[in-house]
C-alpha cells in the first residue's frame, strides 16, 4: 500500500515495512534505543533491545508501515495494525526521536486521518489504543493526534515490566 501526504510543505510517504532495507529498518529501530525511546513502543518488555524490536517485525511483518521522510531521507514514523475487530483495528506507533514535536503530531494526525478516511484495506471506521496510563506523555500526544478516551482497562497492559492500568482510546472516521 502506498500513500503520500504533504505536510507543512514536507512530504511523507507510508509504505509497507518490506518496502526498506535490513539496514534502514534496524537504524531506525536502534536510534530509538539509542535515545532511550524503545522501552515506550515495546512497553512490555524490561530494556528491550534491537532482537526485541527484530522479533516484533518478524511477527507482525505483514501489518507494520514505516513512513518516510524525503527531505531527511530517513524512516520517522513506524506504525503497526492488528486486534482487528469488526470494522476496527487496535494500531501502535513510535517516532523518530529527533522529529520535532509539531512535526510528529502532523504525522500522527495525518496518518491516522489517511487511515480511517482513504485506506480501502481493511476498510477500517475505528482506530484504537491501550497507553499506559503512567505514560503521560503519550496519552497526552495520542489526544493530540485525535483520539478520545472512552476507558480505562484495569492491568490492562505493562509499562516498562510492570502491570498498570490502560487508557483505551479511539478515533473514528470523519468522511
Amino acid at each position: 500500500m502506498l500513500a503520500q501526504t504533504t505536510v507543512s510543505s514536507k512530504t511523507w510517504q507510508i509504505y509497507p515495512v518490506s518496502r526498506f532495507t535490513p539496514k534502514q529498518v534496524e537504524y531506525y529501530w536502534q536510534t530509538l534505543y539509542m535515545h532511550d525511546s524503545l522501552k515506550f513502543r515495546i512497553c512490555d518488555v524490561v530494556n528491550p533491545t534491537w532482537a526485541d524490536a527484530k522479533d516484533m517485525i518478524m511477527r507482525m511483518f505483514k501489518t507494520m508501515w514505516c513512513i518516510w521522510d524525503e527531505e531527511k531521507q530517513r524512516i520517522t514514523c513506524e506504525f503497526m495494525l492488528e486486534s482487528f475487530t469488526g470494522k476496527a483495528a487496535q494500531i501502535h506507533f513510535s517516532m523518530h526521536p529527533e522529529n520535532n514535536f509539531k512535526y510528529s503530531l502532523q504525522i500522527g494526525q495525518g496518518v491516522t486521518d489517511e487511515i480511517l478516511n482513504e485506506w480501502q484495506y481493511p476498510d477500517l471506521h475505528t482506530l484504537f489504543g491501550l497507553t499506559p496510563e503512567t505514560n503521560r506523555a503519550a496519552r497526552l500526544f495520542i489526544h493530540r493526534v485525535g483520539f478520545k478516551t472512552v476507558g480505562r482497562l484495569p492491568a490492562g497492559m505493562y509499562d516498562r515490566g510492570k502491570l498498570v492500568n490502560a487508557v483505551i482510546t479511539t478515533k473514528q472516521r470523519t468522511v
